[in-house]
């Protein structure tokens, strides 16, 4: 499992025709300064909701105090493919990647992951235990 710790999000883009997402994040401790970008590949689910209702704000500068990114051994395992009738008898591999501690909710899985971080920033991903 990967963690990464205080960030604030920039950008939030849908890419090729709805399959990918991407995240650009903002360092809160450099001025705004620009971490880089998840991308989350061949999404297969997708939970977005703000939970602040301030006048014209939107994902833009919200803090996210954790960003957890899981292995899945099989997704057809996740309790949001519990009922998905076209489940195939092989076992597909993923990433489920939560927003944890925030105003801004979110969760994702999807088939990969990729983080492109400049490079002074990318000691900010952190690997943890599955017990953590």
């Amino acid at each position: 499992m990967k963690k990464i710790e205080d960030v604030s999000i920039g950008d939030v883009k849908i890419l090729n025709h709805g399959n990918n997402i991407s995240f650009e994040l903002t360092s809160i401790y450099n001025q705004g300064e620009i971490i880089g970008k998840i991308l989350c590949k061949n999404v297969k689910f997708i939970y977005i909701k703000n939970a602040y209702f301030g006048i014209e704000e939107g994902f833009e500068g919200c803090f996210i105090p954790l960003i957890q990114i899981k292995n899945i051994s099989d997704i057809f395992e996740e309790k949001e493919f519990e009922t998905y009738e076209d489940q195939s008898n092989n076992k597909i591999k993923g990433y489920e990647m939560t927003f944890i501690g925030s105003s801004l909710h979110c969760k994702i899985i999807c088939y990969d992951v990729e983080f492109n971080f400049a490079k002074k920033f990318n000691h900010i991903i952190n690997e943890m235990s599955e017990d953590s």
